[in-house]
């Protein structure tokens, strides 16, 4: 949780109380929480008392902590009562419920709202307990997952303003927002969050005016990235590309080919909003998009192997995954790349995940795409590193920073990013028009999950899914709110359905 120790101190002058808050204890049991960011201990509040006290209310009031346990200490005479945490979390209305047999995948879906919930203190942090940073890309991964979970307007709307505030005279936005001055250089990994939460906002409550407010921002980034790539079309500066790879920091790809292809998606991003808009430069952004792309294409297929490599370095997923999801792959070798995926799943990592934050978030989606959202499932739910399955059989209750076994933090929501798939393919609800004017409801079918309910809170009215899956059939309930239509896929069934309240028995 997030908080505060309270507690009553009864004691003698010179008396001293000190509170030490963490997410972990050595193997003595003492809590610990060894931070590298902060001058001296970090996590300690103390009490010195100078005169005697009874039934003093101690409650530190100039800070947050993150934490699992909290040890208090004394010296001296003193008596400490009543302890409690009390939690402090920025006010969020709820907009959404997910519930499925299969308990990983629920898991992770609750998962990823708590901890972001514990970040969330006037803006999106990276961590309650370590640098309580604005990292861009922390919120960006997990913004369509967080939407059903949370109404993020007022929230990330702030925060957005907080981006145009710290983009600097030559369009680029810092990694870190609001910025302390460090990592004010753009990376298109990161500073991505300046064009990808309003297009989230805009997708889910169908305001246009989100684009609007922040349709000069994002031009003014995307012609930064742009202006800075190299001759050859591709990204040669700093990235943090694919953080956190099971192992890694950076992975051994190097920061270039993930820096290049989200470049060629901040470009395309910006020419989605500017099309929506109506701009006529969106045609412009448009080409910039595909030409980068076909700079990574050139830059990094292998037609040997049909995949996407770096000279001298193993199969990386993320090389393969990035460019499908962004639809930059010429059509004539996307068959060799989803298979070269497939196969590296399935044989080389045995059904689990070898990508970090960025690569994660879009892993699933692409596997669907391909028609295996058996495999999809598979990574999803595997109980062993690396994975979400080995968090879950931990018994902890909110997310890890890294797969690793020694993660720094417990208390990190980007990797929850895979929340979004699990609200679309396993609650079965997933939107297809601005503002839920039109919805698909499509559950997986996949015999380990056999049933699930989803309902969400859209701009028109609640939406909800309930359905099971026996031997042989289907019985699924929808509800779809006013001016909006549900186009549901099941099997081999299609229909439309319009507003209000269906139930409908299928075979297949």
């Amino acid at each position: 949780m997030v908080g505060r120790i309270r507690c009553r101190i009864t004691g003698e002058a010179g008396a001293t109380v000190r509170v030490r808050s963490g997410e972990q204890r050595d193997d003595g049991g003492q809590v610990i929480c060894r931070n590298m960011l902060v001058a001296g201990e970090a996590q300690l509040d103390t009490l010195r008392l100078e005169t005697g006290a009874v039934d003093y209310v101690f409650e530190p009031q100039f800070g947050y902590r993150g934490f699992r346990w909290i040890q208090v200490e004394t010296d001296g005479t003193v008596v400490v009562d009543d302890v409690r945490a009390v939690p402090l979390y920025t006010e969020l209305e709820p907009m959404g419920q997910l519930a499925t047999d299969e308990p990983v995948v629920e898991w992770i879906n609750n998962a990823t709202a708590l901890t972001f919930h514990n970040n969330l203190h006037g803006i999106p942090t990276d961590t309650p307990i370590y640098e309580k940073n604005g990292w861009t890309a922390d919120a960006h991964l997990s913004t369509e997952a967080l939407l059903h979970h949370f109404d993020l307007r007022k929230s990330f709307d702030k925060w957005i303003e907080d981006h145009k505030d710290a983009q600097a005279a030559d369009g680029s936005v810092p990694q870190i927002i609001p910025t302390p001055g460090w990592g004010r250089a753009a990376d298109p990994t990161w500073s991505s969050s300046a064009v990808l939460i309003p297009w989230y906002l805009y997708r889910e409550y169908g305001d246009t005016d989100i684009l609007h407010h922040s349709a000069d921002m994002i031009r003014r980034l995307a012609d930064h990235i742009h202006g800075r790539l190299d001759g050859e079309g591709t990204w040669r500066h700093r990235t943090w590309g694919d953080w956190l790879a099971p192992g890694h920091a950076v992975g051994p790809e190097g920061m270039a080919p993930v820096g290049t292809i989200m470049s060629a998606m901040v470009l395309g991003q910006t020419a989605a909003v500017l099309g929506e808009l109506g701009h006529p430069d969106a045609g412009t952004y448009r080409e910039q998009a595909a030409a980068v792309g076909a700079a990574y294409h050139r830059a990094y297929f292998a037609p040997a192997s049909g995949n996407y490599e770096v000279p001298g370095v193993p199969y990386r997923q993320v090389l393969n995954i990035l460019p499908l999801a962004f639809g930059t792959v010429p059509a004539d070798c996307i068959p060799s790349v989803r298979a070269g995926l497939i196969e590296d799943l399935e044989v080389r990592s045995a059904g689990h995940l070898d990508c970090g934050a960025v690569g994660v978030r879009h892993l699933l989606p692409v596997l669907s795409s391909a028609g295996r959202d058996d495999l999809a499932l598979t990574v999803l739910t595997h109980r062993s590193r690396p994975g979400w399955g080995a968090w879950y059989e931990a018994g902890e209750s909110t997310l890890l920073e890294s797969w690793d076994v020694d993660a720094r933090s417990r208390n990190h929501y980007f990797l929850g990013s895979v929340a979004s798939w699990i609200q679309q393919k396993v609650g079965g609800l997933r939107l297809l028009e601005p503002g839920w004017r039109r919805f698909e409801v499509a559950p997986v079918e996949d015999p380990r999950v056999s049933r699930g309910t989803i309902s969400h809170r859209t701009p028109l009215g609640t939406a909800a899914v309930r359905w099971e899956r026996g031997p042989a059939n289907w019985k699924v309930a929808v509800t779809v709110p006013q001016n909006a239509t549900a186009e549901l896929r099941i099997a081999h069934h299609e229909h439309m359905l319009p507003a209000g309240h269906h139930v409908l028995h299928l075979d297949g």
